[in-house]
């Protein structure tokens, strides 16, 4: 058992994926700092926190990104026992087309609401590394 793992895709708009056992139970956006923290404190204490190690390129809003990865890092710091995992950009490429058959009922509204793909593929890119199979 895994347990429960968030996965974050850090961007202007930022993906999530959350995963309870290896099966994935929510995805989507995270417009807002507050939201951010709804999600974190509806976390158990144990809860695994998988991020995206950001790099900065010239267009992006780094100042904003930068910023939500600070408040990321304050409330797993204050809420969880366990630390931020993080994960290159290319880590979670091989997992893409896995990710993209996991959501394939899933039908973005806008196409910058795709970054829940990359948020599920770090996930599973996780959950890989811990030998657990999801669903």
């Amino acid at each position: 058992m895994t347990g429960t793992v968030l996965a974050i895709d850090p961007g202007q708009a930022s993906g999530f994926a959350l995963f309870q056992d290896a099966t994935l139970v929510n995805c989507g956006v995270i417009y807002s700092d507050a939201a951010l923290e709804a999600l974190i404190f509806s976390l158990p204490r144990d809860a695994i926190v998988v991020c995206e190690d950001f790099t900065i390129r010239i267009a992006t809003d780094a100042k904003a990104v930068l910023m939500l990865m600070g408040v990321l890092r304050y409330l797993c710091n204050v809420r969880l026992a366990t630390p931020i995992v993080w994960q290159t950009n290319q880590s979670r490429r091989a997992f893409l087309s896995n990710a993209r058959e996991l959501l394939h009922d899933y039908d973005p509204t806008y196409p910058w609401q795709s970054h829940h793909y990359d948020a599920v593929s770090h996930a599973l890119r996780y959950l890989y590394g811990h030998k657990a199979r999801a669903s």
